[in-house]
């Protein structure tokens, strides 16, 4: 009975491991289509400032974590979702981004979104319940 519990653990970390290289390439790409050019400079002078400071087209932290849980086919831990909040432009300051995202994935459940956590993961309600 240890056998499939080694497995499982051995394919955690190996999922880890490509999320990681997936934001390493990711921003590997975005480093060389920039250097290209392939980034058009109307959408670099685009970017202006909005009212709280932020680049205009920065996403949200909130409708990021929300779009991520809803996307994917599969419940993510707090850090998966972090690793593509990231990717998707969405900041935050705190120290422990991660402890954020859970958070906020409470407060997007609490407000009445149909998403929900199990075993430390978080996931899409696919039938939620009338409320």
């Amino acid at each position: 009975m240890q056998q499939p519990r080694k497995q499982v653990e051995a394919i955690e970390r190996e999922l880890v491991e490509l999320e990681g290289r997936r934001r390493a390439l990711r921003k590997l790409l975005k480093a060389y289509q920039q250097l290209q050019g392939l980034v058009g400079e109307e959408q670099h002078h685009q970017r202006t400032r909005s009212r709280n400071n932020e680049p205009r087209g920065t996403t949200s932290l909130r409708s990021a974590v929300l779009k991520v849980i809803e996307d994917s086919d599969e419940p993510l831990s707090a850090k998966e979702i972090w690793a593509r909040v990231e990717e998707m432009g969405a900041q935050t300051s705190a120290k422990h981004p991660v402890a954020v995202v859970d958070l906020t994935a409470y407060q997007l459940r609490k407000s009445g979104k149909p998403i929900e956590k199990s075993e430390k993961r978080w996931r899409k309600v696919t039938n939620p319940a009338p409320t």
